[in-house]
């Protein structure tokens, strides 16, 4: 039987981030990946000489992703985001306000919105976050504004930051520090992420980790420092520690399920943050003035992430990625979702469907497994350990309260190594 300090159970941005520093302290740490590539829901698919990420991914410069990534020798290659775009709204598509001269000109708000607007946005560049964790954004939202059509750019612009469309349930705090993060500035990665997610794979094995694909898990057993995993071939390997970097109700299943466990009530009390997202690759932009775009009264997304970044062989075309930002109350329905982001993107981009080269309709991402709501923000026990397993560890985006998204994922696989090694004994 294997024998090993660390067996890292899933190859994404938390999973690929602990074996860095576990390995980079002496343990040895072998990672197992149930694909055939590294990267989870970082990872990107070329088609037609179009590179897709899962969905629309952005880096913030000055989120706390960026700094563990630099701390580990790694800056990925990108294009910087500039401001601007349009605001569709019942009435039409008009200028979006990212800016005292733009909220100016722009025709979506009346004078008197215009004024109210910008004091609320004020207002959310200087609030300090931690003063509202415990109200949910709706609270926040309907405290602060008056207008309708101010409120809902507030929640358009918070969909934005945090990818959740849950206003009742998620906490205020959370998404204004977001929005404030955002304000750095973010940034398009040259080549998707799969280039990202490559570089710390090579970053880990040059620590001395080691790391296989297409290994699935089927069992997780015994407790620190006599565990054991179990492949679906039949292969077990013995370790101390466990970082299952996966899907927690996978690792609740892989754990026996049993009922009234830790991981039990973790999963039950975690709410998705799904989303439907359609990527299109053209041979041209039928209108090279929108790049970037949102809806006042539907929780759409659009963006032509090849204007910053390389994500095609040739340099005329263009890869456009749409997304709706789905409520937990939503009632799925995929050809809904397509037609919807479709008749979008028809505003904007008017004949693109004669430009296309191909495109992909992803109706359920799972942007994160845990939003983060007031309920959840307000409870200090740390949610990546398993006190009633012993040596069983979480890494995830949803385990992380002070960062979102890709931040809190590099978080995540930062913070669990620093537990294990604080109990480890090389």
């Amino acid at each position: 039987m294997e024998r090993w300090d660390v067996v890292v159970i899933g190859g994404g941005l938390s999973g690929l981030t602990a074996a860095v520093y576990l390995a980079k302290q002496g343990l040895r740490t072998l990672v197992l990946e149930q694909s055939s590539r590294w990267g989870g829901r970082g990872a990107t698919d070329e088609r037609e000489g179009s590179l897709f990420n899962i969905g629309p991914h952005a880096l913030s410069n000055q989120g706390q992703g960026r700094k563990i990534l630099q701390e580990l020798g790694l800056d990925p290659d990108a294009g910087e985001v500039v401001l601007g775009g349009r605001l569709v709204t019942q009435s039409g598509v008009h200028g979006l306000p990212v800016s005292a001269l733009e909220l100016l000109k722009t025709t979506a708000f009346s004078f008197r919105e215009k004024i109210e607007l910008a004091r609320v946005m004020g207002k959310v560049s200087k609030a300090v976050p931690e003063a509202s964790m415990q109200l949910t954004l709706a609270e926040w939202v309907e405290q602060n504004a008056r207008h309708e059509n101010v409120r809902k750019f507030l929640y358009a612009l918070f969909r934005l930051g945090s990818y959740s469309n849950a206003p009742t349930r998620v906490s205020a705090g959370v998404c204004l520090r977001q929005f404030q993060v955002g304000g750095g500035g973010v940034r398009y990665l040259h080549g998707g992420w799969q280039a990202m997610v490559d570089s710390l794979a090579d970053k880990a094995r040059s620590a001395g980790a080691v790391l296989r694909t297409e290994q699935k898990v089927i069992a997780i057993s015994g407790t620190h420092p006599e565990m054991k995993v179990v492949l679906a071939d039949g292969r077990e390997i013995a370790t101390q520690h466990i970082v299952a970097a996966i899907n927690p109700q996978v690792a609740h299943q892989l754990t026996g399920a049993v009922p009234n466990s830790h991981l039990a009530k973790v999963c039950k009390r975690l709410i998705p943050v799904l989303g439907a997202a359609l990527d299109v690759s053209l041979r041209r932009l039928p209108d090279p003035n929108t790049d970037f775009a949102l809806h006042l009264d539907r929780p759409y997304y659009y963006s032509n992430h090849s204007s910053v970044a390389r994500l095609t062989r040739d340099d005329r075309h263009v890869v456009l990625h749409l997304f709706k930002y789905l409520s937990p109350d939503d009632t799925p329905d995929a050809a809904r979702d397509r037609a919807e982001l479709e008749g979008f993107l028809d505003l904007l981009q008017p004949g693109w469907k004669n430009e296309v080269i191909t495109s992909r309709f992803l109706p359920r991402i799972a942007v994160t497994y845990g939003l983060q709501t007031v309920e959840r923000v307000g409870s200090h026990e740390p949610e990546n350990v398993v006190p009633d397993i012993p040596g069983l560890f979480l890494a995830g985006d949803w385990t992380v309260c002070d960062a979102m998204l890709a931040d809190a994922a590099f978080v995540s696989g930062k913070e669990t190594a620093q537990r294990i090694l604080s109990v480890a004994i090389l």
